[in-house]
């Protein structure tokens, strides 16, 4: 994981609190976060991708299963205008991808207005250099024989996860691939020092945030080559060195992950810095039982037995870092850090 890079759009600015979270959650630092129409992204990307994920805005009738309520809203007239969009939307995408490279277009809509005949708008534009490739990993995806005939034959390849067939909520899917360049009316200043194959020479960690973590910590942290320590606000963030040319951007939000929060003059590790440098800590490290380890998953505090270990520590179970947490003075009680999106009370094992 956290190779090349994962530029992530989202244009709604009310959902980009939950897409930064999910991406940290992950542990992903190799990430760039823009928010801005996708159409209008293909302004700065071109001929550039290895793979490229089009989860589209679309009339959302393939749940209906789970909410009969989204009927109200659905329309023919809907659909048709959810069409013009998507269409906009695969060709921006198909034009960053690069010659050679996969495409995956995905809607939770079933019918062809979104699906087929946004294709046939992509191989409108593009006709020579779009390859539809066979989704082979759904069963019975297909369209009925009648509905089928009426479309070219290569969009054979898609496929449809049919409520009634597989138990699930509806969805379409298509891969694409290209053959070779395309081009863009409108072309901005080209980003692409952030997305270079080797990295580059860079001073990591100019002001010495590391040392700074390594008198509380104990450990220098490890910053992959092409990276750096950056503070932002009372955070502190691992990024791309490169990114600081791409501030200014107007579709720029954020790049790399946080790791540290400034409070009270100190800096408070992340829970992905534990998952990222845990493992090199050693001094300030507490193993704990399966026992202990449930009551921190589910934000309990619990009973230790560290007279010589009190206060800041990360918490480790069968050699796997589990969380931050802190030691009472009397070294009998811990409260670990666990973020709430990760609480459970019913923890039955843990992945490293």
């Amino acid at each position: 994981g956290n190779t090349g890079l994962l530029v992530a759009n989202e244009p709604r600015q009310k959902r980009l609190a939950a897409l930064v979270g999910n991406l940290e959650r992950c542990g992903a630092y190799n990430t760039l976060v823009t928010s801005i129409s996708g159409a209008k992204l293909a302004r700065s990307f071109h001929n550039l991708f290895d793979r490229v994920l089009l989860d589209a805005p679309c009339s959302g009738d393939g749940i209906l299963c789970k909410d009969r309520h989204m009927l109200s809203f659905w329309s023919p007239e809907d659909a048709q205008k959810k069409c013009t969009l998507q269409i906009g939307l695969l060709r921006a995408a198909f034009h960053t991808l690069r010659p050679g490279g996969r495409l995956v277009y995905s809607t939770c809509s079933l019918s062809t207005e979104e699906n087929e005949d946004v294709l046939l708008g992509l191989l409108k534009r593009y006709k020579g250099l779009v390859q539809i490739q066979a989704v082979t990993q759904v069963q019975d995806g297909g369209l009925a024989s009648e509905i089928g005939a009426q479309y070219p034959a290569l969009l054979s390849g898609c496929s449809r996860v049919w409520p009634h067939l597989h138990a699930t909520e509806g969805a379409f899917v298509a891969v694409v691939g290209k053959l070779g360049e395309t081009e863009w009316d409108w072309v901005e200043p080209d980003p692409h020092p952030l997305l270079r194959r080797s990295p580059i020479a860079v001073d990591a960690d100019p002001d010495d945030w590391s040392q700074r973590l390594k008198e509380r910590w104990d450990f220098e942290p490890e910053i992959p080559a092409g990276y750096e320590l950056v503070p932002q606000g009372r955070q502190l963030h691992l990024r791309s060195a490169e990114a600081a040319q791409l501030l200014e951007r107007p579709w720029y939000v954020r790049a790399g992950m946080r790791v540290a929060t400034l409070h009270k003059g100190h800096y408070f590790l992340s829970q992905q810095a534990v998952a990222l440098w845990g493992e090199q800590a050693h001094q300030r490290r507490l193993d704990v039982d399966w026992s202990q380890t449930q009551s921190l998953f589910a934000g309990e505090p619990c009973a230790v037995s560290s007279p010589n270990l009190t206060g800041e520590v990360i918490c480790f179970h069968d050699d796997i870092p589990l969380c931050r947490a802190v030691v009472s003075s009397g070294g009998d009680r811990i409260e670990g850090n666990v973020p709430k999106v990760a609480r459970t009370n019913q923890l039955t094992r843990l992945l490293p």
